[in-house]
């Protein structure tokens, strides 16, 4: 029986996301301020329109462009400018290598700890109830760039010893 391997969808979105950002990046569309339309995209970038909407779609939750129906895909520049994203799902070790430096985490420490007033609102349990709080200082170029401290509720934790 004849195999015909199966193109990775997912694979192609990200390949044409990576080409589309980069050709935002370096200003391919600034003299128009906005896109071309999908059908032309698509054709260009040899990939179906579904696949060019999805692109689109990540890019725009993500901020890089904003789509108004009758006026097309406009680019938001200032946002391209912008070298350190968090707001982004991203690690901060990748953003901190994305930004041209060598990161390192210096130290992590965990501990059992109580939950305030804040913490116990925003994970929605009792003030007091148990957390287990992990600090962890991350550094770029041996330099302190990061402190982050994660509340988990404890509850939420399987135990490592039954």
């Amino acid at each position: 029986m004849l195999e015909i391997p199966k193109i990775d969808n997912e694979e192609l979105s990200s390949n044409a996301r990576k080409v589309l950002l980069s050709m935002l990046r370096e200003g391919t569309f600034d003299e128009a301020g906005k896109l071309p339309a999908e059908e032309v995209l698509a054709q260009k970038l040899g990939i179906s329109r579904t696949v060019i909407r999805d692109v689109l779609a990540s890019l725009e939750g993500e901020g890089f462009i904003t789509r108004r129906r009758g006026i097309g895909t406009i680019v938001n520049k200032h946002v391209l400018k912008v070298n350190c994203r968090l707001d982004l799902e991203k690690e901060f070790l990748e953003e901190i290598a994305d930004a041209g430096y060598h990161p390192s985490i210096a130290y992590v420490k965990p501990s059992i700890t109580q939950a305030n007033q804040v913490a116990a609102q925003r994970l929605l349990i009792n003030e007091g109830d148990s957390l287990i709080t992990a600090e962890r200082l991350i550094l770029a170029d041996d330099k302190p760039a990061i402190l982050c401290v994660d509340h988990i509720a404890q509850w939420a934790c399987r135990p490592i010893y039954a």
